[in-house]
């Protein structure tokens, strides 16, 4: 019995590493220019499942400290969130003409963060697997009220440095790269770090962000040494039985 313990607590962190892919969905609600906020949204967006945990935020907060994050089942994780330099925005009112507005949808594209006037808002996500490559799914609608708002995503040079905009257009109501949401690939650094930045092309007149979705994807050697510690545990563990089987 302790061979096996032993074999147990010698393997976890192998066995650790079929869960080391998380999805992680974030949706920022309803702040200053209306009613109160509105629901936070579940299920898939442009990845995910129906049925899906999103962690929800109030916009009104142009500042966010370290906020704890669940995944996609709804499980606690170590991972936080942090902001700065937004401008709170409530799209939530009556003037409200988000193309999203009676669709599937409605509760994560109506609402959102935004940036003006120069400002450039940061955010943080901490505490995810350490020098793992992962995809960011950013999304950036307006209210609809005109097609001049470009939203420029960067993400730090720690995590590869990718950059993308989304120049919104209040004519389409599915998801459409480019037009309502822009992905992001990069690594973690050695911490787990993913920092990435939000700002507005000079001739429009704001950058928006909805909120986010972060899959994290282990390296295939990940993988690989998953399968190989599993193997290597069930032959050990045959081994011992035999022996045990003889002896009897």
């Amino acid at each position: 019995m302790k061979k096996h313990i032993l074999l147990a607590t010698a393997f976890a962190p192998l066995f650790s590493l079929s869960a080391a892919a998380a999805l992680i969905n974030v949706d920022f609600n309803g702040g200053d220019y209306g009613p109160d906020a509105g629901p936070t949204y579940a299920g898939a967006a442009v990845t995910g499942s129906s049925g899906d945990v999103w962690n929800g935020f109030d916009s009104s907060q142009n500042t966010l400290s370290l906020a704890p994050l669940k995944d996609s089942t709804g499980a606690t994780t170590s991972v936080t969130l942090s902001y700065s330099g937004v401008n709170q925005y409530n799209d939530n009112g009556g003037s409200n003409t988000s193309p999203f507005i009676g669709t599937s949808f409605e509760n994560l594209m109506q609402e959102f963060l935004l940036v003006f006037g120069g400002n450039s808002a940061t955010f943080t996500l901490a505490n995810l697997p350490a020098s793992t490559e992962f995809n960011l799914y950013l999304y950036s609608a307006s209210n609809g009220a005109g097609n001049d708002r470009v939203g420029n995503f960067k993400l730090d040079a720690a995590n590869g440095g990718g950059a993308s905009s989304v120049t919104f257009d209040n004519t389409v109501s599915v998801f459409t790269p480019g037009t309502n949401y822009t992905l992001l690939n990069g690594t973690t650094d050695a911490l787990g770090t993913v920092k990435f930045s939000l700002d507005q092309t000079a001739s429009s007149s704001e950058g928006d962000l909805n909120g986010f979705q972060i899959v994290t994807v282990p390296e295939p050697s990940s993988y690989a040494m998953l399968f190989a510690g599993f193997v290597f545990f069930f032959y050990i563990v045959r081994r011992y039985r035999a022996r045990t089987i003889l002896r009897v």
